[in-house]
Parts: structure tokens; sequence; C-alpha cells
């Protein structure tokens, strides 16, 4: 985390995207980092364009490196776990529902 300070970084919104926000801030502050936030982004597919154009560096959750953007380095940085829920209507009647919870659901679910 103290590689970061000072230096041009993509953070969450704190609208769009308020957990990962509260959980960085916190962080950098508890760290005394205080890097130089060029962007707010809401979404991370717009966060790793912006990496991949040299705008910045930004902090993704591990899921996120599927989205195999060519030319960007990821490392591992150690942070608080965040926990994901889903949630959905017992009625809706989506196919693509039974698909969702079937090929893409487990992959989250710990091991």
């Amino acid at each position: 985390m103290a590689d970061l300070h000072g230096k041009p970084f993509v953070m969450y919104s704190a609208h769009e995207a308020r957990p990962f926000h509260q959980m960085l801030s916190s962080r950098f502050e508890r760290e005394g980092v205080v890097p130089d936030i060029v962007e707010h982004i809401g979404q991370v597919h717009t966060m790793l364009a912006l990496v991949n154009a040299g705008i910045g560096v930004a902090l993704i959750a591990e899921g996120a490196t599927r989205l195999h953007f060519d030319g960007i380095v990821v490392r591992r940085v150690e942070t608080e776990p965040v926990r994901m829920v889903g949630a959905w209507r017992r009625d809706n009647d989506n196919p693509i529902l039974g698909l969702f919870k079937r090929e893409i659901v487990p992959s989250f679910q710990a091991g």
C-alpha cells in the first residue's frame, strides 16, 4: 500500500461504489497513504480501461482480473476480505437465472 503514496490512482466513486470507496479510504488513512486520486469511477471496466490508458493504477477485486485487459499488470495486494451476496426473486422465471445459479454462483462460493 505504501507504494501507492503520491502515485496517480483511479479510485472508486463514493456514490456508485460506496463499499469499495470506504474500504480503500479507511485503509489508506490507517496506513498514512495519500495517493494522487486522478478519477473517481463506479465501474471496474472503466477503471481497467483508464489503467490500460496509463492514467493511473487501481485496486480491484480479484474476480475482475477475468476481464482480461491486455497490457495490464496484475499484482496481489492483501486487503480486508470483501463479502458479496446475490439476490433474486423466488418467482423469477427468466431462463438465464438458472444458468447463472448453475454456472456462475458456484465460482464465487468458498472452497
